[in-house]
């Protein structure tokens, strides 16, 4: 497989080869693309659970949550930390 890169990316690349982070820039892509299915699994997971809880409190038909700005924001940000503690765990 050939992969065409625009400069600026190749430039990138090649800076991270030469720093010694990686051997080759078929390593440094396929790191990438590790990541990056790591990202999309995690996203997934993310969406079952938040699917799993909605239709548990759906479910459960316990008291309505008003959502203001400043609530939405706490949860993001505890979901945030959340991903960013099983990361440190993995």
């Amino acid at each position: 497989m050939n992969i065409s890169l625009p400069e600026q990316l190749k430039r990138f690349v090649d800076a991270k080869v030469a720093s010694g982070m990686y051997g080759s820039a078929s390593e440094f892509v396929r790191e990438a693309i590790r990541e990056k299915m790591k990202q999309e699994d995690e996203l997934e997971k993310a969406k079952a659970e938040l699917t799993k809880r909605l239709l548990a409190a759906l479910d459960d038909g316990g008291a309505s949550i008003e959502f203001t700005e400043d609530f939405t924001e706490k949860q993001k940000q505890a979901f945030i930390e959340n991903l960013r503690r099983s990361e440190r765990a993995a």
